[in-house]
């Protein structure tokens, strides 16, 4: 939510354009606006006023439920989600360089795989899908009793897939016509891309199609997070849905307000929730499905059959040793990359060398 606050300053800022601006002044813009370059405590309080403006809305959306509030939003938003998407993706396909892209995306570099791409990769599909913050299992709750649970799941991955190779287009072709850093990180999306879209005709527009467009999949995202919290306290602790959802967005608000004002503490908590609690979540997830839930309940929901059968066997025998493996390595990971605890030799093997200071 906190950078979802930093995308709606950019929105903003991109109503005025980024002409002219090179990698360095892109820089001290993204420093200046997050609060961490020239007047740091007025930035900070203006993107808390837009964290609270963020919260409100998702607050507003939350209370009204399911059927006033997050269905009637997404039936605006992800539509206007898909046609922004597409704009982009015509745009930079047009003006950027469509080859380099395609093959930065879909060219499989084998040489540079490694347990580490698999680590990155199942960090992505907890994040993506939400698989450890029970996102799908809430809305699980709300489907009716003949939809096909597996056709649906198929559904949601593919669509998943797809919108991520989609967004690829929609960025790096621009990125490497300019000239740009394609493993930027973070900084790719708030300090090279105003470059780009500053060095391009008509940039200004499509610059703030582009900060609308990733503000209306973070809220969408939002909702669905807040959604897991405010259904919980309806339904088992008798609050308000109203209530329940004003009372998640002044917790997350506060909490949030942490974050604007300690990016050190930001670092801490993408670190606890990417390399922890994520994928613990998950394998807890997965143990429940696969061992606590009864057959009968399962085959209730999926049915009888092969597809059933074979659901099971992976859920209670393949998927927990895989995800525990994943928790375990993937956090040692985190913890050598992000903080530099050196890894003994044996690990190495698997992760990586040990960070090793620059030289002076």
């Amino acid at each position: 939510m906190v950078i979802s606050a930093w995308l709606i300053a950019f929105l903003i800022q991109s109503f005025g354009g980024f002409d002219g601006m090179d990698a360095a002044a892109s820089g001290q813009n993204f420093a200046d606006t997050i609060g961490q370059g020239e007047h740091p405590l007025r930035s900070k309080w203006y993107i808390l006023f837009l964290l609270a403006c963020f919260i409100g809305a998702n607050a507003f959306v939350v209370g009204r439920g399911i059927k006033g509030g997050i269905e009637k939003a997404s039936s605006i938003l992800m539509p206007a989600f898909f046609v922004m998407l597409i704009v982009v993706v015509g745009f930079s396909v047009t003006n950027g360089d469509t080859a380099r892209a395609a093959a930065f995306i879909l060219q499989p570099k084998w040489e540079d795989v490694g347990f580490g791409t698999f680590l990155a990769g199942i960090g992505q599909a907890f994040f993506s899908i939400g698989v450890g913050v029970g996102l799908m299992i809430t809305y699980g709750a709300y489907l009716s009793k003949d939809t096909d649970i597996t056709r649906s799941s198929l559904i949601v991955v593919g669509s998943d897939t797809l919108v991520a190779l989609i967004a690829g287009f929609a960025i790096f072709p621009i990125v490497f016509a300019a000239g740009l850093d394609p493993a930027g990180g973070p900084s790719l999306f708030f300090i090279s891309m105003p470059v780009a879209f500053g060095a391009i005709p008509g940039g200004a527009i499509f610059a703030s199609v582009f900060f609308a467009l990733a503000l209306f999949a973070a809220f969408t995202s939002s909702i669905s997070l807040m959604e897991v919290g405010v259904s919980w306290l309806e339904e088992r602790q008798g609050v308000t849905r109203l209530g329940a959802a004003c009372g998640m967005g002044f917790a997350l608000f506060m909490i949030g307000a942490a974050y604007v004002f300690s990016l050190e503490y930001l670092d801490f908590m993408d670190f606890m929730t990417e390399g922890l609690l994520l994928p613990l979540g998950g394998l807890l997830t997965v143990i429940f499905a696969g061992w606590v839930l009864s057959r009968e309940m399962l085959t209730s929901e999926l049915g009888e059959g092969t597809v059933m059968n074979l659901w099971r066997f992976v859920m209670r025998w393949f998927v927990p040793p895989f995800v525990g493996i994943i928790l375990v390595f993937g956090f040692m990971d985190k913890i050598q990359d992000q903080y530099h605890v050196p890894l003994p030799g044996a690990l190495t093997v698997l992760l990586g060398p040990n960070w090793v200071p620059p030289v002076e």
